[in-house]
């Protein structure tokens, strides 16, 4: 009867430490997820910004014509 209750006990205790794994990966992906998500947010701001230029300066600053004039 003890080495069944030792059986059961080992089987208990490997099902929660597999539960445990397995919900710490979980998080792990998740959180790796939302930071990839987050950098590509950030990645598409920063194309948008470039393709439109400095505010202050417009399309196209005054220095950028004279130079395509030259």
């Amino acid at each position: 009867m003890d080495a069944r209750l030792d059986m059961a006990a080992t089987c208990l205790q490997g099902q929660q430490g597999a539960e445990h794994a397995f919900s710490t990966l979980r998080r792990m992906h998740n959180s790796r997820k939302r930071k990839a998500e987050m950098m590509d947010d950030d990645a598409e701001d920063d194309h948008d910004d470039h393709a439109e230029g400095p505010a202050h300066l417009g399309p196209a600053s005054s220095f950028q014509l004279s130079a395509a004039g030259s």
